[in-house]
């Protein structure tokens, strides 16, 4: 009654003279508890309908990246989906950095350079092209890059080969742990967007409409960040097997000098064993070493 109530309420009662422990029978005043009982039911209500649409949001968003890790964990081929990845993301930086007409005078060469090398595309593939990316249309731009990308995945599918690794498992590995690691930094920065989202509605704007809009423009970069991260660690990722196997060659021959220098070729130490004076005498003559060799000693 104090939160939902009419201000009148207290002044009437204090009129009518209601002692503490009277039952209260007016008909005005019965009116006024419906009435407040009826304005915090609706309120309760509209608290339990934002809660169920901010969950339908994450409820959309959780089946997507969850079919994407079950895909992941029943051991598919994320070959296509990992290559798709790279298509997807030359088309998102060529529409960036090139804008929407031809003139490679517009274009801005050196961003898409820097950005595409550091991705999915052999350093020194725009210096070696530059001649004929200025007569191509951009259309032609995107299909030469992501055949550059699939020539160089290609040459680093070989690479995993000759040491004897298993691209596709490693695909696999990768794309979860990306997923896995964006996934929950989205979830924390939703749970931030919904605490403060309620503030909305000072600005005359309905809080779930704001909270739907924003929370679908952050899934879309998570999935961005997701196909950088996983397209980076799969065409930039360097295995130093090589070096590994030179320190423990290294490592061995350390060893080895080591041994030699300590008493012989087998690396065993030759360590003189000292003659009691009344053992035997080494030299073989039969006599004690005190009367023998040790004389002197």
């Amino acid at each position: 009654m104090r939160l939902f109530g009419s201000d009148k309420v207290s002044g009437l009662i204090e009129k009518m003279g209601v002692a503490e422990d009277e039952p209260i029978e007016a008909k005005m005043l019965t009116g006024q508890i419906e009435n407040a009982q009826k304005r915090i039911e609706g309120r309760n209500y509209e608290i339990r309908k934002n809660v169920l649409q901010y969950d339908d949001v994450m409820n959309e968003q959780r089946k997507e990246i969850y079919e994407q890790r079950r895909q992941v964990l029943e051991g598919r081929d994320m070959h296509e989906t990992i290559v798709k990845m790279a298509d997807k993301l030359i088309e998102a930086a060529v529409g960036s950095y090139c804008g929407n007409g031809d003139d490679y005078i517009d274009w801005d060469m050196a961003g898409l350079t820097a950005y595409l090398e550091r991705l999915c595309v052999r350093v020194g593939f725009f210096a070696a092209h530059e001649e004929a990316f200025k007569t191509i249309p951009k259309d032609g731009l995107i299909a030469a890059l992501k055949q550059e990308a699939r020539d160089f995945y290609a040459v680093r599918e070989a690479e995993f080969d000759r040491i004897h690794l298993d691209t596709r498992e490693l695909e696999r590995v990768v794309l979860l742990s990306c997923v896995d690691r964006r996934w929950m930094d989205h979830i924390d920065a939703m749970d931030q967007l919904r605490d403060g989202i309620g503030l909305r509605a000072y600005g005359s704007r309905n809080p779930v409409t704001e909270y739907q809009i924003e929370g679908y423009d952050m899934f879309d970069e998570m999935v961005h960040l997701i196909r950088e991260d996983t397209v980076r660690r799969m065409y930039q990722a360097r295995i130093n097997v090589q070096q590994e196997r030179r320190q423990v060659a290294q490592v061995k021959e350390t060893n080895l000098e080591q041994a030699k220098a300590a008493g012989g070729p087998a690396g065993t130490k030759k360590v003189a064993r000292k003659v009691g004076r009344n053992d035997p005498c080494p030299c073989g003559s039969g006599k004690k070493y005190k009367n023998c060799c040790g004389k002197n000693e």
